[in-house]
């Protein structure tokens, strides 16, 4: 049996058996058998469904180990693993942790894509740290990442969570003046918020308003 197909064999299992894993992977790193990188990223779900996200993070590093390079596909992944899992505990003091999720991309010249930086925004923005996330999109800008529609609409959505509409709503022009075109997407949050809090007039507006703005 492969290791592929051993690991998604492991992957459906209630107590996966890490230690068949970690000996296979001992096997592949002293035979030097090539592997893929998505093989790599399996592991990481795997071990992310089992909330290991520290073995995770140690494989993280192992890659180079196999003979494989980091991409910013694997440290998607990692990031992923991480949010999942609550491992950005900002109370705790473990923003530091993520930070150095995003030093480790630059040292390994892994540039972090735009959606890794959306992944980290939209959890910041779920948790209410508005202030964060924001300084996770000047960031993202000087490292020369264009933020996407999703971007702002994720940032649109945390300023509607702590009751900042007015702030959400100039998002749309303050996107459009960096160069980048509101979508249905982002209307579509302020309208959900508007609805929800029952200001179906409001909401009749902004249809008005986005047939102004040739968003039909």
């Amino acid at each position: 049996m492969s290791l592929q197909e051993r690991t998604k064999l492991h992957g459906n299992d209630v107590n996966p058996d890490f230690e068949a894993v970690e000996e296979i992977l001992g096997y592949v790193q002293d035979n030097t058998v090539h592997c893929e990188e998505t093989l790599f990223i399996a592991l990481f779900q795997h071990y992310g469904k089992a909330h290991l996200v520290d073995k995770a993070v140690e494989l993280f590093h192992r890659m180079t180990c196999f003979n494989r390079v980091r991409t910013r596909q694997s440290l998607n992944s990692l990031l992923n693993v991480h949010v999942d899992n609550d491992r950005f505990l900002f109370e705790k003091d473990e923003w530091e942790q993520a930070c150095k999720v995003f030093e480790e991309m630059l040292e390994t010249k892994v540039e972090p894509s735009v959606v890794t930086f959306n992944s980290l925004i939209g959890y910041l923005c779920r948790n209410g740290e508005l202030d964060k996330a924001k300084g996770v999109l000047e960031d993202m800008i000087k490292k020369g990442k264009r933020p996407n529609a999703v971007t702002y609409a994720l940032l649109m959505e945390g300023l509607c969570l702590i009751g900042e509409h007015d702030e959400a709503k100039k998002m749309t022009f303050d996107m459009e003046y960096r160069g980048c075109k509101p979508t249905v997407v982002n209307f579509g949050v302020l309208m959900t918020d508007l609805v929800k809090r029952g200001k179906i007039e409001e909401a009749k507006s902004l249809v008005h308003e986005m047939k102004k703005r040739h968003f039909n």
